[in-house]
């Protein structure tokens, strides 16, 4: 429970500075998701792959795809990801990350789009290094 504004950042910074002290074991790694966002891999088998080919240092940004409700207007017993398959053409200019616990500025809560750094830099999948959008 985070009883002030600005919930999200406290609370990611919480996760990290546990993960970081190794609370539940020893962690290399960090992602800021929200409990309606999803990581889709389309080649890798698993999240540590994926991070072990594109993130070395820093922190890589992923941007959104905004996904709707694919013309449904009646509820279906379905998972989320088997209703709403339908999404926006453009992809969204917003990312979520996954950064190195140890390139991290504990110092400062990360923002809810990305974590300030203090080594290493924000970048996509092809090592291009970018600002990530307030």
């Amino acid at each position: 429970h985070y009883p002030r504004k600005m919930k999200q950042q406290f609370s990611y910074r919480d996760c990290a500075n546990k993960a970081l002290e190794g609370i539940h074991g020893e962690k290399t790694w960090v992602g800021f998701w929200d409990i309606d966002e999803f990581l889709v891999l389309k080649k890798h088998k698993n999240v540590d792959d994926f991070v072990g080919e594109y993130l070395t240092s820093g922190a890589l940004g992923i941007n959104w795809r905004i996904f709707g409700p694919s013309g449904l207007s009646l509820y279906q017993p379905l998972p989320v990801t088997k209703r709403f398959v339908c999404r926006q053409n453009r992809t969204h200019a917003t990312v979520k990350s996954i950064a190195r616990l140890k390139d991290m500025n504990m110092e400062m809560a990360p923002h809810v789009h990305f974590p300030y750094l203090n080594q290493g830099a924000l970048h996509d999948t092809n090592g291009k290094s970018f600002e990530g959008p307030s």
